[in-house]
């Protein structure tokens, strides 16, 4: 493999033989919803969610389950590139109230528990992993971080030490492959 070829959603452009560096990133993989909010029946999902680009919130009938998007970066073993995804992580609403009140103030910094609510490509049951969600303010998106009981999981091993090249490349392909359907 010696590059993604991908149209950009952001540029509306086509761009080539992109390596994962700085110089040349790979497209950001983003995730329609929660996996939560896929699972609905479609009349529940009109009648009791509100999802937009990076938030989502669901009535769960008790309570509200709040949803945000975060940046999780793959690190290449022995290189500058980097894996980029957004998915969705489930936080406390009253955290995610607070978050959205002082997204952006640059001065606002917390870091949120949360676990993981969507499908990764190449990870096997990523679904309630515990993680960080670092919130840093300024309207910049937050960071995920794996949570220190998740230590031993495979996710905390990959973003510690890094996948090959040819995984980032598998999944990325794997991602750009699939049509989400809302």
């Amino acid at each position: 493999m010696t590059g993604i070829d991908f149209d950009c959603e952001t540029c509306g452009e086509h761009h080539e033989e992109h390596d994962g560096t700085p110089a040349s990133p790979w497209p950001l993989l983003e995730f329609p919803a929660p996996e939560a909010f896929l699972r609905m029946d479609p009349w529940d999902r009109i009648l009791r969610t509100r999802l937009e680009e990076t938030l989502c919130l669901i009535d769960n009938g008790r309570s509200t389950d709040a949803y945000v998007t975060a940046i999780l970066r793959f690190p290449v073993r022995g290189e500058e590139a980097a894996l980029l995804c957004a998915p969705w992580v489930h936080i406390d609403v009253n955290a995610f109230r607070e978050a959205l009140a002082n997204f952006a103030d640059p001065r606002y910094r917390e870091t949120i528990p949360g676990t993981l609510a969507t499908v990764l490509p190449g990870l096997e049951e990523p679904l309630g992993i515990p993680v960080r969600v670092q919130v840093t303010g300024g309207g910049l998106p937050p960071l995920i971080s794996p949570d220190a009981h998740a230590r031993a999981r495979p996710l905390a091993h990959e973003l510690r030490v890094g996948i090959t090249r040819a995984e980032a490349e598998l999944r990325l392909r794997s991602m750009m492959l699939e049509d989400p359907v809302l």
